[in-house]
């Protein structure tokens, strides 16, 4: 059975399985029910009458939605759509009855109105039996998907998660490892979570989209948004199944791909790996998760293509050149971090930058150069810590102790005010997801139609 491995202590969420266990995907398909489409029109109804970015009745009915139910209607959803096939090569018209997969009569132009086809449309669809005969088809159907889809992550951001009891036989369970300080703490079964269900969902309906009527505006804001949602919440193990359905949808977009690379290089961070490196997991259960030199070779491999995409993704030049610094190309690491100074216009960025920039230096011997980029790290942000440090620790290699000593007194003498970010560096693992609610917000818009 699929598990989950949750750590509360550090919000980091990853995924392992079970050996010789079949995978659960989402969602399953199911047996249709007697009524022909009734989940489906139901599920459109919701989708029709839902206010994007509103906690409304209709998100809280998709909530209650289960994976059965979910299944059900993306099933129901090719059939109708396969349909419109068949009546188009079959030359009948929208009069014209079509059976369901039960053998159920239903007429052509109901089935074109479920799917928010126009008349019109439909009679072209039907007619024309060139490639432009399906372009307003595709089009209405893809605009429903993307409406769907947007359901479904509000569905997932502003709708509290729904509490359910899980049977011992409930096909939907999963069992959950839970652990604290390192170490397994139990495993019990319970649902899968309401944010992975929905946002996954949402997944597969774009995915359709991405086939029918490809939107270019519309995958990358859905992908985009959804992954920087995931990004800056820490629910890295739902990232990484969406980064993975993203790369496939969209193999060359740099966002994506510089997502990707942020995600390895945080599951390669000394706060992830302590956790996994010390997990005593009971057995038949493993995690999915590399050590530090093949998740940062993972991070460095995403960062360099993406940046091959779009030399201009100033952040993404900046965490590769902290990648190749981890990995021991020095010289590289500070080709890369000098090229991206003077492009970058952000105080946090100068800020980071200017860190691995004198970490490149220092591993390379230059001393006195790295010290002047600490020193510039320390004026962008007086308080913080880090630079205080790292300068302390490069004062006592060249057998300064004072210098040493005076710096970690400079740090000391800052009072500590936990709700103030003194140190991007303390962020580091969001801080390129800050603009996590201005992606939810245009993602929102596109796919309402507003910014069509």
């Amino acid at each position: 059975m699929p598990v989950r491995l949750l750590n509360p202590i550090l919000a980091l969420v990853f995924a392992v399985t079970a050996a010789l266990a079949a995978p659960a995907g989402l969602p399953r398909q199911v047996r249709e029910p007697g009524a022909a489409w009734a989940e489906l029109g139901d599920w459109l109804s919701l989708v029709a009458t839902h206010s994007p970015g509103e906690r409304d009745r209709a998100a809280d009915e998709a909530a209650r939605l289960s994976n059965d139910a979910l299944g059900a209607i993306l099933d129901q959803l090719q059939q109708a759509r396969g349909r419109l096939d068949e009546a188009r090569t079959s030359r009948l018209r929208p009069t014209s009855s079509i059976a369901t997969r039960d053998g159920r009569p239903v007429a052509v132009a109901a089935v074109g109105h479920l799917l928010t086809v126009q008349p019109e449309a439909l009679d072209r669809f039907l007619s024309d039996r060139s490639t432009g005969g399906r372009t307003d088809v595709d089009a209405a159907l893809g605009r429903l998907l993307g409406r769907a889809a947007l359901l479904h992550a509000d569905v997932a951001v502003v709708v509290p998660p729904m509490l359910r009891l899980v049977r011992d036989d409930d096909p939907t369970a999963q069992a959950t490892l839970r652990v604290t300080d390192g170490r397994a703490d139990g495993v019990e079964r319970g649902a899968e979570s309401h944010v992975t269900v929905h946002l996954r969902f949402g997944n597969r309906l774009m995915e359709l989209a991405s086939v029918r009527a490809p939107d270019a505006a519309a995958l990358g804001a859905w992908y985009r948004g959804v992954a920087a949602v995931q990004l800056h919440g820490e629910m890295y193990g739902d990232a990484l199944r969406h980064l993975e359905d993203a790369r496939r949808v969209l193999p060359d977009d740099p966002v994506v791909l510089f997502y990707s690379g942020t995600l390895h290089e945080v599951l390669a961070l000394p706060r992830t790996q302590s956790v996994v490196q010390s997990l005593d997991l009971p057995p038949g259960m493993v995690h999915e998760l590399r050590g530090t030199i093949d998740e940062l070779r993972r991070a460095e491999r995403f960062y360099r293509a993406s940046l091959r995409l779009d030399p201009a993704l100033v952040p993404a030049a900046v965490r590769h050149g902290r990648v190749l610094q981890q990995l021991g190309a020095h010289h590289e690491a500070r080709t890369v971090l000098e090229r991206a100074g003077p492009r970058i216009a952000d105080r946090p960025t100068q800020y980071l930058a200017s860190l691995f920039l004198g970490d490149a230096l220092a591993s390379l011997g230059d001393h006195a150069a790295a010290e002047g980029h600490y020193a510039r790290a320390a004026a962008l942000y007086p308080r913080a810590q880090t630079p205080a440090l790292v300068r302390s620790a490069l004062a006592r290699a060249a057998g300064d102790r004072e210098g040493a000593i005076a710096h970690l007194r400079e740090t000391l003498s800052h009072p500590v005010d936990p709700t103030v970010i003194t140190d991007p560096w303390r962020t580091y693992a969001t801080t390129h997801v800050a603009d996590a609610p201005a992606r939810l917000a245009t993602l929102r818009a596109i796919l309402a139609g507003v910014a069509r």
